[in-house]
This record gives structure tokens, sequence and C-alpha cells, in this order.
């Protein structure tokens, strides 16, 4: 529903669509001078959007001084899986020493976000082996 309003003739469309995995449609558009984020409806997708585009859109909104989020480089503790061709935002837990992934992460489910503190960005998809150094960010 959303989707097919932001193409109707009263909202001047920035985007529509990114290349994350799993907030890719993620829109920002104007509606008369309200400038509006569009984020996905499924919980996950929905959360991590606004975590990745709208708290620093948000941030510049308010004049603040840009601030890269710092990442934590960290050891994956198990292997997982991520999409091709974006990058994916898997979110999951760091005990101080490592990363573990949330069991399941798909875009529908809000309950993997209950025992995770972060997420970490992958830009190649493909298998994250264990081991491999991972950069993990705080919610």
């Amino acid at each position: 529903m959303m989707s097919r309003m932001i193409y109707d003739s009263s909202f001047d469309l920035l985007f529509h669509k990114v290349k994350i995995a799993p907030a890719s449609h993620v829109a920002i558009s104007y509606y008369k001078d309200t400038l509006l984020l569009h984020l996905p409806g499924l919980p996950l997708s929905s959360f991590l959007g606004f975590e990745l585009l709208g708290i620093p859109a948000l941030r510049q909104l308010k004049f603040e001084k840009y601030r890269k989020k710092e990442a934590i480089l960290t050891k994956n503790k198990d292997e997982f899986y991520t999409k091709d061709n974006c990058i994916s935002a898997v979110p999951g837990y760091f005990n101080g020493k490592n990363f573990k992934s949330a069991p399941s992460f798909g875009a529908g489910m809000l309950n993997a976000l209950s025992k995770c503190n972060g997420f970490v960005l992958v830009s190649e998809g493909g298998i994250v082996k264990k081991g491999e150094i991972v950069n993990f960010f705080t919610f």
C-alpha cells in the first residue's frame, strides 16, 4: 500500500529502495514541506532500516556533526550466510569476545532482536565463516 502511495503525485520521491538486506524497501520523500522516511513493514527490516538510515538522517536534520558509527572488530563465532548483491545487516550478540548471529534473521523476525545487542555489516554475500573478522555495531 505505502509503496503505491509514494509514487502518487502528492509525494516528491527522493529515493526508493537501497541495496541493504533486510531493509531494502526504505524510501525518503517530501510531502508538501515535510520530509518522510518510509520504512518496510516487516519488523526486523523496519528496525534495521531505521538504525542504518533513519537515525543518521535525524542527526543531519538536527545539524549534528556527522559521526561515523564506530565498529568493534571481532571474530565470528559460528558460520552464517548472507544475501548476494547487497550489504547485509545481520543482527546478533557480541559478548566482549566474539559475535554470534541471531539464529534466524529473516525480515519478519522481530523476536530475533530480543537477544541481540547489535549487528554486523557484511558487504559481500555468501558465507561468513567461523573465526572470520567482522565489524560489529552496537544498537
